[in-house]
């Protein structure tokens, strides 16, 4: 990929970007996964190719989120190419404690060099603040050391809180809750006391 952006779901072979032109690597159609059987990054002067990647719910990869998945080796460079482009969509905000495993390597191995956010290489344990969530970043999770994004700090906080503030009493409603954010499966809930609404319905699908 040397000018242009690589996206879509799907398998795909070996895949080298380069920073001859402004080129993307955009897995899924907001969101999805893409798997590749090797990732490089060519090491060399010019425009940092980027890695875009979206996070729309919970830590469901390929449903709520974005995830490259490498079958091989993953080889990024130390100097300042590669960036990570991390955005939060739809107005979603994750709770504290979500993990999300936004390259997922599942030979054995490490994740060789760095991405980076425009102006150094995002660390080992390092924080980031994206859309006013604080993202913990690891190289070190999974079979093949993922890169992996762990939220510490969100407005959101741990739960997803009640505050029964919509026209109905419907669990589906994003205005019943706080910053306007229904929940989705697997999150954790809180209906605090005081808040209104608080004989309401779960109206999501059955099982939810």
């Amino acid at each position: 990929v040397a000018g242009g952006t690589l996206a879509g779901n799907g398998t795909f072979g070996p895949v080298s970007i380069d920073p001859a032109a402004p080129s993307f690597l955009s897995p899924g159609n907001s969101p999805g996964m893409m798997t590749l059987s090797r990732l490089e990054a060519v090491d060399e002067s010019g425009i940092p190719p980027a890695l875009v990647l979206e996070i729309a719910g919970p830590a469901v990869p390929g449903t709520f989120h974005d995830q490259i998945v490498v079958n091989g080796s993953v080889d990024l460079p130390d100097s300042s190419q590669t960036q990570l482009s991390l955005s939060l969509v739809g107005g979603f905000v994750p709770l504290t404690g979500t993990t999300y495993t936004l390259l997922s390597k599942t030979t054995p191995g490490p994740i060789n060099g760095f991405l980076h956010d425009g102006a150094s290489a995002i660390l080992e344990n390092q924080a980031k603040i994206i859309s006013g969530v604080t993202f913990r970043f690891s190289y070190a999770g999974g079979d093949g050391n993922d890169f992996t994004a762990t939220v510490i700090a969100s407005p959101a906080g741990a739960f997803r809180v009640w505050d029964g503030g919509g026209s109905d009493d419907n669990w589906t409603t994003a205005a019943n809750w706080q910053n306007a954010t229904a929940p989705q499966t697997t999150e954790n809930l809180r209906f605090p006391a005081g808040a209104a609404r608080t004989t309401n319905i779960n109206d999501f699908p059955v099982d939810t």
